[in-house]
């Protein structure tokens, strides 16, 4: 639900020109997918991942890190490039 939070935010924000829907990079690679057990709280729950239970949490994050620092260095560096033409959507 977050994603579709954001994205409506910034669909608001592209009606004036102050976003590009184009330019949206989702990573979904970490998910509090599971609920807590028992009497457990939320909070709790979310705990558990931070203190490294779910093995996938930590993995989830090299993953998102991998992929968006590559996105990030691209564009960082090719800038004047990438500035007015969103990278991928030119052929070669």
């Amino acid at each position: 639900m977050e994603d579709t939070g954001t994205l409506q935010s910034r669909t608001f924000l592209a009606k004036p020109g102050r976003a590009d829907l184009n330019r949206v990079l989702v990573l979904r690679t970490a998910s509090d997918f599971d609920s807590p057990t028992g009497s457990m709280t939320a909070a709790e729950g979310l705990a558990r991942n931070v203190r490294g239970q779910f093995t996938a949490f930590l993995l989830s994050l090299e993953a998102a890190w991998r992929v968006g620092h590559t996105v990030v260095d691209e564009l960082v560096a090719k800038w004047p490039q990438h500035r007015n033409t969103i990278p991928g959507s030119q052929p070669h």
